[in-house]
């Protein structure tokens, strides 16, 4: 209850402190975390987070601590959401604003969208275009972050669409072959990109280009061969099937599920591996 008072009485040094406080205690165990849940702590940050008039290291603390509070605890994302917090942290995306700010709203939009599909779904309909933008800035703070949300909404039926009509499918190719960050963020993306790729619908956006430049550009064999199995998938549609023709641009556009398959597999085993994604 002290903490939260400081919350929603003190000045934005003291709001800061309690945000501090509320990460680490709820950190601690799921008790702690229900505790401040229950005392309205959720909704007071949230309104911590709007708060334009707050320093910005007082809202990037109130992200932080919503992130803890959230973590592991399906009853609290929900809460997260009902506070309408979702577009704010993806504003807080913006290349151009804090780097501190920008890091703590990609984490946190990671922890609420995990095994999440109403906060999937705003943030689908708010975010998807800022995450892209992270994901081609491969350098920037909250890249790794924004890949692996790309992650987990490439896997999501209803994201796949929208996700490749907002063009994930380059940056994603972009971040397997070039980014410096660490291996199991670009296994991570080479993985969405794989999902989206063998979504069908989506083949139109570019799905077959972009994993033949993946097969060719990416270091790791694993990483290769998932490109391979995926442009294989998109074979089994005569239509998609044309699209991978085009992409390979070494058969006739008449060929054979069977004669793609094996110009694939012959791509494939003429490049070379390195140990790392």
């Amino acid at each position: 209850p002290v903490i939260c008072n400081l919350l929603r009485r003190g000045s934005f040094d003291a709001k800061e402190a309690a945000c501090v406080a509320i990460r680490k205690l709820a950190a601690i165990n799921d008790l702690n975390r229900v505790g401040f849940a229950s005392a309205g702590a959720v909704a007071v940050l949230g309104l911590l987070v709007q708060d334009k008039s707050a320093h910005d290291t007082a809202r990037e603390a109130a992200i932080r601590a919503l992130d803890s509070l959230a973590y592991d605890d399906p009853g609290n994302r929900r809460a997260v959401a009902r506070v309408f917090v979702i577009p704010e942290l993806v504003r807080f995306l913006d290349l151009r604003g804090p780097a501190g700010l920008r890091e703590a709203a990609a984490n946190c939009l990671l922890t609420l969208v995990v095994d999440d599909n109403a906060n999937k779904r705003a943030l689908v309909a708010h975010g998807v275009e800022a995450l892209l933008k992270l994901v081609v800035d491969d350098r920037a703070t909250g890249a790794n972050a924004a890949v692996r949300i790309v992650r987990v909404l490439a896997a999501t039926g209803f994201a796949q669409h929208h996700l490749a009509e907002c063009g994930a499918l380059n940056p994603l190719v972009h971040f397997v072959a070039h980014a410096k960050g660490a291996v199991r963020t670009r296994a991570a993306a080479a993985s969405a990109l794989c999902d989206l790729a063998t979504s069908i619908h989506v083949s139109v956006y570019g799905a077959p280009v972009a994993l033949v430049s993946l097969l060719e550009k990416a270091k790791c064999r694993e990483t290769k061969e998932a490109a391979a199995a995926a442009l294989k998938a998109l074979t089994k549609s005569r239509t998609s099937r044309g699209l991978v023709v085009r992409a390979l641009g070494s058969l006739p556009r008449t060929a054979s599920r069977p004669d793609v398959d094996a110009a694939i597999d012959a791509r494939l085993s003429s490049l070379r591996f390195v140990t790392t994604i």
